[in-house]
C-alpha cells in the first residue's frame, strides 16, 4: 500500500529529525545523483559538449550524442531556439553522415521520438514544418543505406511514423512512395527489393485505400508473378491484409488470378504462406467467389504434395469455414460446384511445350487411379477394353447399392438379426470400408486384432507426395452384399458415409498370401511391389501409379452424390476434411498438432453451420472429447460453453452434458478449461439440471496438485458468478461451505475473492424472501462463521474472520443491526489477539472502516463507547505499524486497500 510506512520508520519521527535525516544523506546522494544525471538526465550535455563529442573519435561518444538528442531539443530556451536549433539539426546531419553504422542505428531509434516532440510544438511554425522537410527525407535517406541494421532501423522508424500519423500521407507519397516503386524493379538488388516489398505491404493499411490502390496496387501484383521466391513469399504472406486495404473490387478484378498462381507455385514456401492468409482473404471476395474458386483451390492446397503445405492448410482449414455465411450460402440458387471434388479437366492436362519444363506442368492435377485386373502369370498382359468398362461399372452400381442401403437403414428401424447369430456391434465407416475391400479383393476379413506384421515403411519426406489412391474393388459378391446389409441395418446411427477415408493396400512377405486391406486410420501407407512398366501390383489388381494423386476423401460418386446432400452452407469437400482431422493418418502424415486445431476452430465452425447442421459434428465433437493428448480435451473444455450458446438448451442437455461430466472428472489442465466458464455453461442448463450439479461443485476443491493455488482463486472468482444462478436456500446449503473453505485456505490470494463470495452470498440470504424469517436462517450461519473463524486456533483464520466482516460492511451484505448484534462483539474481542498481524487489520478496519459509519459511531450509537475504546488500546499497541494504522488519519479512506494481508508475523508474533 502506497501509504503504509517502512518497517524501519516510525511513525513517532518528528520533522526535525526528518530533516536531519534528509541532510545528513545529501553528501550520499550528490554523487549518485550526478551518475544517474549523466546516464539519464541528458539534460546536462549542452549543444557545445555534443559539438566537441562529434570531433572525438570515439563512436561510442557519438552514439551517446544521439541518444541526448531529444532532452537537448527540450531544454532549448524560447529566446534562442531559432539559432540553437539550426545547431542541433546540424549535429543531426553530421551524425547522419557518420561512418559507423551503430551511430547511424542510434540515430535512427531517436527520429520518433524527436517526431513526437516537433508534433507535440505544432502551434511553433518551425517545429511542424521539421518532420516533413528534415526527419523524413533523412529516413528516405537511410532505406538505401548499406547496412541491415540501419536499413531494418529506418523502416521501423518510417512505421512508427505512419502509426502514430507523424507524417501526412501526401508527403509520403512524394518522398517515400517513389523509392519504394524504384527499389522494387527488377533492376534493383534483391536485398532491397525484398525488404521494400515488405515494407511495402506493412505500409498499405496504415496509408489506406485510395493510396495504395493508386501507387501500389499495379507494382504489388507484379511483384505477386516476381522470379525472386522471397519476394512472392513476401507477397502471399501479406495477400489477405493488402487485399482488404484495396477492396472486393479490385482484388477480385485484378489480386485473384496473382493468388492462384502463388497458390500453384514451384516453391512450397510460397504455397504454405497462401494457406495461412486464406481466411483473410476469403473476408474479402464475395460469396460466389468464396465457394466456387477459393473452396477448389484451398481443397489443392489440403492435398498438396509437402507436408508443411498441408499442415498450413488443414490448421486455416476451420478458420476458413467459418467465413461461410449461412446467409450468404442460402442465397446460392445453384448447388456449388466447388462441392464436388477437384478434378483434372483435358484443358488443364494440354500444356505447350514451352511450358514443359515449368513447375506448373508438372503440378497438373492428377487423374484416377486405373485398376486393372491382371492375371499372376502374366503382369503385362492387359485385359480387354470392354471388360474393364464392366467391371468399372459393376464397381460404381455396387457402391451406390451399398450407399443406397445405408440411407435406408437410417430412416427405418434395424431388422432384427438371426437367432443363431449375434448382434452386430456398431461398425465405423473404416471398418465397413475395410470388410467390404478385403471381400471385394477375395481375401479373408481380417480382425482389427489381428497381428498384422511387415517391414517398416520409409518415413515420408516433409516435401514428398504419398502415392495413395482410391483402391476400387475388382470382383463383387454376393456374400458381401448380404453381410454388409446385415451390418448397416443393425448399425446405421454409427455408420457415417462421410468419414471414409481410402483403403490402401498392404502386400504380405509371402506373395502366395492373399493381400490385406487396411484402412490408413491404423496404419500408415505401404507401397505395393513395382512392376517393370512403373505401375504396381497387389493382389492381383494392378495400380497405375506413373502419376499419383494425394489423398481425396471421397470414395466414388455416388458417395459424393450422398454426402453433397447433408448440407449447403460449406463446400462439403471442406466439411469432409474437417470432419477427418481427428483421423490417425493426418495425424502421422500432416500435423500431430492437427486435432488441437480441429478443436481450436471448432466453435466457429459450429456457429457456421448452424444448430440444425449440429448431427453432422457430433461425432467429431465426441471423438475430440476423448482424444488422448490432454491440449485437445482443453481447448475443447475452454469452448463448450460458446458450443453450447450456439445450439441452445436441449442440444447442451442431451450432447454436452456427458462430455462436460468428463471434464470435470479430468486432469487438472483440461479442468481449468471448464472452470473459467462454469457460470456460463450452468446458465444453459434448465434449472433441475443446474441443481444437480451443486453437490458436484465441491469436486473442483479435490486438485491433482495442492500447489496449484490458481485452481482454487479461480474457483473462488466463479462461484461469485454461479450464486446468482441459484436460490439464496442452494447458496446457503452449498455454495456457503465451499465459500468458508477457501475463506480459510493458505494462500491470501485465494482468500481475498473468498471474503468477496461469503459476502455475497449473506447479501443473497439476507435480502431473498423464500423463508418467512430470514433472521433465524441468518444466525446459525453468522454463528458458524464466527465459531470457525473468530475462534480459530490459526491466526490468519481470525485474521480472515476481520476481513470477512470488512467486506460485509462494506457491500452492505447486512443489516447493520444485525452485524452489531451477532458480529461486532466478537470483532472486537480480537483486540487482545496475541498476533500482531491480527490487531493490525482490526486498527485499519475500525479506523478506515467502521467509525465512518454513523450507525457506529453516532451520538446515540449504543456501539460507540466499545469501538472508541477498542480503538484507543490499539493506538497504545506495543507494536508501532498496529498503533500507526489505529492513530492515521492522514490516509484517505478510498485510497486504502483494507482487505490487503500484510506479510506473516516472525519469531514470537507467530501463533
Amino acid at each position: 500500500m502506497a501509504d503504509d510506512p517502512p518497517s524501519s520508520s516510525p511513525p513517532e519521527e518528528t520533522e526535525e529529525e526528518e530533516e536531519d535525516s534528509q541532510s545528513s544523506q545529501q553528501d550520499d546522494e550528490g554523487d549518485s545523483s550526478e551518475e544517474e544525471r549523466s546516464s539519464n538526465g541528458r539534460e546536462s550535455v549542452s549543444i557545445t559538449e555534443m559539438e566537441a563529442c562529434l570531433e572525438n573519435g570515439n563512436a561510442f561518444n557519438r552514439e551517446l550524442v544521439a541518444r541526448v538528442i531529444l532532452e537537448t531539443l527540450r531544454s532549448i530556451p524560447v529566446p534562442d531556439v531559432h539559432h540553437d536549433l539550426r545547431r542541433v539539426l546540424a549535429i543531426i546531419s553530421r551524425l547522419g553522415e557518420d561512418t559507423e553504422p551503430s551511430v547511424r542505428a542510434e540515430l535512427m531509434e531517436q527520429v520518433p521520438h524527436v517526431a513526437m516532440y516537433c508534433h507535440e510544438e505544432k502551434d511553433e511554425h518551425q517545429w511542424m514544418h521539421l518532420v516533413p522537410s528534415f526527419l523524413l527525407p533523412l529516413v528516405v535517406r537511410y532505406l538505401t543505406d548499406a547496412n541491415n541494421q540501419v536499413r531494418k532501423t529506418a523502416q521501423a522508424a518510417l512505421l512508427v511514423l505512419l502509426e502514430q500519423e507523424l507524417v501526412a500521407h501526401n508527403d509520403v507519397e512524394d518522398q517515400v512512395c517513389p523509392l519504394l516503386l524504384m527499389l522494387t524493379n527488377s533492376d534493383a538488388h534483391d536485398d532491397f527489393r525484398t525488404e521494400a516489398a515488405a515494407l511495402m505491404c506493412r505500409m498499405a493499411p496504415l496509408l489506406g485505400g485510395d493510396l495504395s490502390r493508386r501507387v501500389f496496387l499495379e507494382r504489388f501484383a507484379a511483384l505477386s508473378a516476381d522470379g525472386l521466391f522471397h519476394v512472392r513469399k513476401i507477397c502471399a504472406a501479406n495477400f489477405g491484409e493488402f487485399c482488404a486495404v484495396v477492396g472486393q473490387e479490385v482484388t477480385e478484378s485484378i489480386l485473384l488470378d496473382k493468388f492462384y498462381a502463388l497458390c500453384q507455385d514451384e516453391l512450397w514456401g510460397v504455397r504454405k504462406a497462401c494457406a495461412e492468409v486464406f481466411m483473410s482473404l476469403s473476408r474479402v471476395v464475395s460469396a460466389t467467389k468464396r465457394r466456387n474458386d477459393l473452396g477448389s483451390l484451398f481443397v489443392n492446397l489440403l492435398q498438396d504434395e509437402s507436408r508443411w503445405v498441408r499442415m498450413a492448410a488443414f490448421q486455416a482449414l476451420g478458420p476458413f469455414i467459418s467465413t461461410f455465411s449461412r446467409k450468404e450460402s442460402e442465397n446460392e440458387s445453384t448447388p456449388s460446384p466447388s462441392a464436388a471434388p477437384v478434378e483434372s479437366s483435358e484443358s488443364e492436362s494440354s500444356m505447350d511445350q514451352s511450358d514443359f519444363n515449368s513447375f506448373y506442368f508438372w503440378r497438373d492435377p492428377l487423374p484416377q487411379l486405373n485398376l486393372m485386373p491382371v492375371s499372376e502369370t502374366n503382369v503385362d498382359q492387359q485385359p480387354p477394353e470392354e471388360n474393364k468398362e464392366s467391371v468399372s461399372d459393376s464397381v460404381e452400381k455396387a457402391l451406390e447399392d451399398l450407399m443406397a442401403r445405408v440411407e435406408l437403414g437410417r430412416g427405418g428401424e434395424a431388422q432384427p438379426a438371426p437367432s443363431n447369430e449375434l448382434v452386430p456391434e456398431p461398425v465405423h465407416a473404416f471398418d465397413l470400408r475395410r470388410v467390404a475391400c478385403q471381400e471385394l479383393l477375395g481375401g479373408p476379413v481380417a480382425s482389427s486384432k489381428e497381428n498384422t506384421t511387415s517391414s517398416t515403411p520409409n518415413d515420408l519426406s516433409a516435401d514428398s507426395k504419398p502415392t495413395t489412391g482410391d483402391v476400387q474393388p475388382i470382383l463383387l459378391s454376393s456374400s458381401i452384399t448380404t453381410s454388409l446389409a446385415t451390418v448397416m441395418s443393425s448399425s446405421s446411427p454409427a455408420f457415417q458415409p462421410n468419414l471414409l477415408p481410402p483403403a490402401y493396400v498392404k502386400s504380405n512377405s509371402n506373395n502366395d498370401l492373399p493381400t490385406t486391406v487396411y484402412s490408413n486410420s491404423f496404419c500408415p501407407y505401404y507401397s505395393p511391389r513395382r512392376r517393370s512398366d512403373g505401375g504396381s501390383m497387389s493382389g492381383g489388381v494392378v495400380l497405375d501409379t506413373s502419376r499419383s494423386r494425394p489423398y481425396s476423401p471421397y470414395g466414388s460418386s455416388s458417395m459424393r452424390s450422398s454426402i453433397s446432400l447433408s448440407q449447403s452452407v460449406v463446400p462439403q469437400n471442406l466439411m469432409d476434411y474437417y470432419l477427418q482431422m481427428t483421423d490417425p493418418y493426418y495425424v502421422e502424415t500432416v500435423d500431430a498438432e492437427i486435432t488441437r486445431h480441429c478443436a481450436y476452430s471448432l466453435p466457429a465452425v459450429v456457429c457456421t453451420l448452424g444448430k440444425e447442421h449440429w448431427p453432422l459434428l457430433r461425432d467429431l465433437y465426441t471423438t475430440l472429447a476423448s482424444d488422448m493428448q490432454w491440449k485437445v480435451r482443453r481447448t475443447l473444455a475452454s469452448s463448450i460453453h460458446e458450443i453450447g450458446a450456439i445450439l441452445g438448451q436441449e442440444v447442451v442437455t442431451q450432447d454436452l452434458l456427458p462430455v462436460f461430466d468428463g471434464f470435470i472428472k479430468d486432469l487438472d489442465e483440461v479442468r481449468i478449461g471448464v472452470l473459467k466458464h462454469l457460470s456460463d455453461f450452468l446458465r444453459l442448463l434448465a434449472e433441475k439440471e443446474r441443481r444437480s450439479y451443486l453437490p458436484r461443485l465441491a469436486e473442483f476443491l479435490k486438485l491433482d496438485n495442492e500447489q496449484n493455488w490458481r485452481f482454487r482463486q479461480e474457483l473462488a472468482m466463479q462461484l461469485q458468478s454461479v450464486v446468482g444462478l441459484f436460490s439464496p436456500a442452494d447458496s446457503a446449503q452449498s455454495i456457503l461451505p465451499l465459500a468458508l473453505t477457501l475463506a480459510s485456505d493458505r494462500v491470501a490470494a485465494v482468500r481475498l475473492p473468498a471474503f468477496t463470495l461469503v459476502s455475497q452470498i449473506m447479501k443473497q440470504v439476507s435480502e431473498s424472501s423464500w423463508s418467512k424469517d430470514a433472521e433465524s436462517m441468518l444466525t446459525p450461519l453468522l454463528a458458524d462463521l464466527t465459531t470457525r473463524f473468530c475462534s480459530g486456533n490459526r491466526w490468519m483464520l481470525r485474521q480472515s474472520y476481520v476481513n470477512i466482516c470488512n467486506q460485509l460492511v462494506t457491500d452492505r451484505a447486512l443489516p447493520l443491526e444485525e452485524f452489531g448484534k451477532l458480529l461486532l462483539a466478537p470483532l472486537l474481542a480480537l483486540k487482545r489477539d496475541r498476533v500482531p498481524n491480527v490487531r493490525l487489520v482490526l486498527a485499519r478496519v475500525i479506523n478506515f472502516q467502521l467509525k465512518y459509519h454513523e450507525f457506529f459511531s453516532g451520538s446515540d450509537s449504543p456501539y460507540r463507547e466499545s469501538l472508541d475504546e477498542t480503538l484507543n488500546q490499539l493506538s497504545a499497541d506495543e507494536d508501532r505499524d498496529v498503533s500507526y494504522y489505529a492513530t492515521c488519519s492522514t490516509v484517505k479512506r478510498d485510497q486504502t486497500q483494507i482487505t490487503l494481508d500484510p506479510l506473516p508475523p516472525t519469531g514470537e508474533n507467530a501463533a
